[in-house]
């Protein structure tokens, strides 16, 4: 399925940047454009954009209850 069908959603994926740093992120879809995906990063407490081409891979993310 599209990334962009999770706008508004938490996804978890894994996401290589230009230095080759694997990182694995939980972050809400705020929408793609041009190959670009933005979104808020709860992690980093702020706006991000992730380009598509460096996803590797991504799902829904778990909600935890405690």
């Amino acid at each position: 399925m599209p990334i962009e069908k999770y706008k508004g959603q938490r996804i978890e994926f894994i996401y290589i940047d230009g230095q080759k740093h694997v990182s694995q992120r939980i972050v809400v879809v705020l929408g793609v454009r041009n190959g670009t995906m933005f979104a808020f990063d709860p992690g980093k407490n702020g706006p991000r954009s992730f380009r598509l081409d460096r996803i590797l891979a991504f799902n829904p993310a778990s909600v935890h209850v405690s």
